[in-house]
C-alpha cells in the first residue's frame, strides 16, 4: 500500500514589522495570527474609535467619550502589539504610559499594513464580494479608510 498525500499545509512565515517603544522593538501581530473573534472585535473597535478620533481632532469630544476612546485604543494596541508590556497601556504619559496620540499612530500603522495585504474581492477592493469571500482583512482595511 502506498501513501498518497492529498493535501500539504505549510505555514508561511510573513515578514515581521515592529514598533519601537522606548528603544525596545515590539512585533506587530499579523492579522492571520489573530483568531476570528479577535479580528471581529478589532473591526468593531476600529468602527467605534474612528468617530471619536475625529471628534478629538475637532475639539468636540466629551470627557466620557475620551474615556471610551482611550479604552478602545488600549485594547486595540494590546491586540496589535501583543508583547508590549501592559504598563504602557492604561497609564498617562507622565506615569510612563503611551499617549492617546501614540496609540492612534500604532493603530494607523497597523491598518495601513493590513491595507497593503492583497485582499479578495469585497468592500476594500471596490469590487463586488462573492458569496463567502468577505474576509476580516478586507473589512478591517475598508473600515480604516473611512
Amino acid at each position: 500500500m502506498s501513501d498518497h498525500v492529498i493535501l500539504t499545509l505549510e505555514t508561511i512565515e510573513k515578514p515581521r514589522q515592529y514598533v519601537k517603544v522606548n528603544g525596545e522593538m515590539y512585533p506587530i501581530a499579523n492579522l492571520d495570527e489573530l483568531g476570528t473573534l479577535q479580528q471581529f472585535r478589532m473591526f468593531k473597535m476600529v468602527e467605534q474609535v474612528q468617530p471619536l478620533i475625529a471628534k478629538a481632532e475637532a475639539g468636540t469630544i466629551s470627557g466620557d467619550e475620551v474615556l471610551t476612546m482611550t479604552a478602545l485604543l488600549d485594547e486595540l494596541v494590546g491586540y496589535i502589539l501583543p508583547t508590549l508590556p501592559a504598563d504602557f497601556l492604561g497609564k498617562k504619559p507622565v506615569e510612563g504610559g503611551l499617549s492617546d496620540h501614540q496609540k492612534m499612530q500604532i493603530v494607523e500603522a497597523f491598518t495601513r499594513l493590513v491595507g497593503q495585504t492583497s485582499a479578495p474581492a469585497g468592500p476594500a477592493s471596490g469590487q463586488p464580494a462573492r458569496k463567502g469571500s468577505r474576509s476580516r482583512k478586507s473589512t478591517l482595511a475598508a473600515s480604516s479608510r473611512s
